[in-house]
C-alpha cells in the first residue's frame, strides 16, 4: 500500500533534520573534543616518555663517538663512525614521534569537523533526489572518518603494550651507555697522561706502549658494546613507534575498506508521491 504524501515529506524532513543535527554535532563538538590535549593525555604522555628516552640516546650516542675519536691514533675511529651514523635513526624516530604526536589531534579534528560532515551533506542529497551513489558514498565517507580517527590512537596503543614489555631493557641501554661513556673518557684520559710521562725513569717508559694499548683496547670494547647496545635500542624503538602503529593503521583500512565493498546498504526507499484516490 502506498504511502501517503505528506507521510512521505515528514519521514525526509525528519531524516534531513537528524543529519544536519549530526553535522552541526560532529562539526562543533565532538572536533573540539577530540582535539583538546587532555582527551589524549595518556597517549601524549607515552609519546614524550619515548621522545626523552630517543633524546637521551642520541646525545650518549654523540658522546660516545666524540669520546673514541679522542683517543690516540686512528684505531678507534671506526667505531666512532658507526656510532655517528646512528644519529640519523635517532632523528627518524624523533620525526615519527612528533608525527604522531601531531596526528592524535589533527586526524581527529578533520574527521569530525570536515569528513563526517560532508558525509551528512552526500546523505541529505540523497534523502532529496534518491540516487544511490550518493548514499554509497556517504557511508563509505562517515565511516572512512571514523576508520581513520580510530586507526592511530590504536596502532600507538599496540605500539605501546610491545615497547612496555620492552622499556626496562631500553632503560638498562641507557644507563649502560653513559656508564661505558664514562669510561671511555677516562681511559682516553689516563691514556694520554701516562703517555706525557717522558720526565720517569727508563723502565717505567718502556711499560708505556703496554699501559696505552691495553687502556685503548678497554675503550674500543666500551665502544664497541655500546653501538651494539644502541642498535637494539633503535630496533626496538623503530618497530614500537614506527612499523606497528602503520601495520595496525594498514590492517584497519584494508579490512574497512573489504567489508564496504561486500556491504550493500538498503534503507527503505521513501518516494514522494501523492496519494492515491
Amino acid at each position: 500500500m502506498e504511502v501517503n504524501f505528506s507521510s512521505k515529506l515528514r519521514q525526509n524532513a525528519l531524516w534531513i533534520v537528524l543529519l544536519i543535527l549530526l553535522a552541526l554535532f560532529s562539526h562543533f563538538f565532538v572536533s573540539a573534543k577530540v582535539s583538546e590535549p587532555s582527551y589524549h593525555a595518556k597517549a601524549i604522555e607515552s609519546v614524550n616518555e619515548k621522545k626523552t628516552v630517543v633524546l637521551k640516546l642520541a646525545a650518549a650516542s654523540a658522546a660516545t663517538s666524540t669520546a673514541l675519536t679522542l683517543l690516540p691514533g686512528d684505531i678507534a675511529t671506526p667505531i666512532a663512525h658507526q656510532i655517528a651514523e646512528l644519529s640519523k635513526y635517532f632523528l627518524f624516530i624523533l620525526a615519527v614521534i612528533f608525527l604522531e604526536k601531531v596526528l592524535l589531534g589533527v586526524v581527529g579534528y578533520i574527521s569530525f569537523s570536515y569528513i563526517i560532515p560532508i558525509a551528512c551533506l552526500l546523505a541529505i542529497i540523497y534523502v532529496l533526489n534518491r540516487k544511490k551513489i550518493l548514499l554509497d558514498l556517504a557511508f563509505k565517507l562517515f565511516v572512512f572518518g571514523l576508520i581513520i580517527f580510530i586507526a592511530i590512537p590504536a596502532g600507538m596503543k599496540m605500539g605501546d603494550l610491545i615497547y612496555a614489555t620492552n622499556r626496562h631493557s631500553i632503560e638498562t641501554v641507557v644507563d649502560i651507555t653513559e656508564n661505558n661513556k664514562a669510561l671511555i673518557e677516562e681511559k682516553g684520559k689516563d691514556i694520554l697522561a701516562e703517555g706525557g710521562f717522558f720526565d720517569k725513569i727508563s723502565d717505567l717508559l718502556s711499560e708505556i706502549p703496554v699501559k696505552i694499548g691495553s687502556g685503548i683496547t678497554d675503550a674500543i670494547k666500551k665502544g664497541e658494546d655500546n653501538f651494539n647496545a644502541f642498535l637494539d635500542a633503535v630496533a626496538t624503538l623503530i618497530i614500537t613507534t614506527c612499523v606497528i602503529p602503520l601495520l595496525v593503521m594498514l590492517l584497519l583500512v584494508w579490512l574497512t575498506m573489504s567489508l564496504l565493498k561486500s556491504f550493500n546498504l538498503k534503507l527503505p526507499d521513501f518516494k514522494l508521491s501523492k496519494k492515491s484516490t
